[in-house]
């Protein structure tokens, strides 16, 4: 039987098919009055009627976008989805990861957020021109949205979080909790053997062993961890998260935004990828040198430890 949640998602998606088919008075049926878009560091959008503008500018057969979802879910109104978009401009293809904030009230979208890395944006732009001689430089997408889509999301990737998916969060949340108190054995003690760990533009941390090493670092006086935790959804055993984390060097504070995917399976973390804005970062180092004179330029988080 379909959930509010279920129907959450079937909402989303059909509002980003709108938008991707360039059928954009459909999606703004779905959207509230007052709705509030934000979309990484680029200026807030408000209310239908400018959202409406902007939509029309980026949607036409000169500019428009195409996804492939890879993740989705969705709990008590929010749905987080993890993306790869493609914006096509023209010839110019740009190909980029994308996290994105749902919020739905009464049937209709109130808020739409999207995450990502302005690096990784300026990489696709760089790999677009190059597309323009090298079709190849710019890999297709697996297209979730338009018409002639060659699949949709399978049934159990959109359903509504049950036991097991909420055993999925707390058993996430657990792993961040000790990691934030520097219970380093206890959160490996969560991952599986073969750990896949990815912060996207990174390397790649392969294996609970080289995993375990990387995190022994918070155990040192001077480096820390600490999280706050504003959504996490689940389906199908993966585990969607939007973050502030907070790395601790000595007096240095740094705060950013994170949207977090988890998988989990029988029990253990067997991928865990986070995304960030770079771009973000850096503003974060600001913000934490300032703080260092002036404590109340950091606004506390509400820290998963509770403290």
């Amino acid at each position: 039987m379909a959930t509010a949640d279920d129907a959450d998602i079937e909402l989303t998606l059909q509002f980003l098919r709108d938008m991707a088919n360039l059928r954009v008075d459909d999606a703004l049926a779905v959207v509230a009055d007052d709705i509030v878009h934000k979309n990484g560091d680029l200026p807030t959008v408000r209310g239908k009627a400018r959202f409406a503008r902007v939509m029309r500018r980026i949607n036409s057969p000169l500019v428009h976008f195409d996804a492939e979802i890879t993740n989705i879910a969705a709990a008590d109104g929010v749905v987080l989805n993890e993306r790869i978009d493609l914006l096509r401009v023209g010839p110019l293809r740009l190909r980029f990861w994308v996290c994105g904030r749902f919020t739905v009230r009464d049937g209709l979208i109130t808020e739409w957020v999207d995450y990502f890395d302005m690096v990784d944006v300026a990489k696709a732009v760089v790999r677009g021109v190059v597309g323009l001689v090298i079709p190849r430089a710019v890999r297709p997408i697996h297209s979730t949205l338009t018409a002639d889509a060659a699949a949709s999301l399978p049934a159990a990737s959109t359903a509504a979080a049950g036991t097991a998916d909420s055993a999925a969060i707390d058993l996430t949340t657990d792993f961040l909790r000790d990691l934030a108190l520097g219970r380093v054995d206890d959160a490996v003690a969560l991952v599986d053997d073969d750990l896949l760990y990815q912060n996207v533009g990174l390397p790649d941390v392969r294996g609970k062993q080289r995993f375990t090493s990387v995190m022994r670092g918070l155990e040192s006086p001077r480096v820390g961890f600490d999280v706050e935790i504003d959504e996490a959804v689940a389906a199908d055993g993966v585990v969607l998260n939007e973050r502030i984390d907070e790395l601790r060097f000595g007096p240095l504070r740094l705060r950013f935004w994170v949207f977090g995917r988890f998988e989990v399976r029988d029990g253990r973390i067997v991928v865990w990828r986070d995304h960030f804005d770079t771009f973000n970062m850096v503003k974060a180092l600001g913000r934490g040198v300032v703080g260092i004179a002036l404590p109340r330029a950091l606004k506390p988080i509400r820290s998963v430890t509770g403290a």
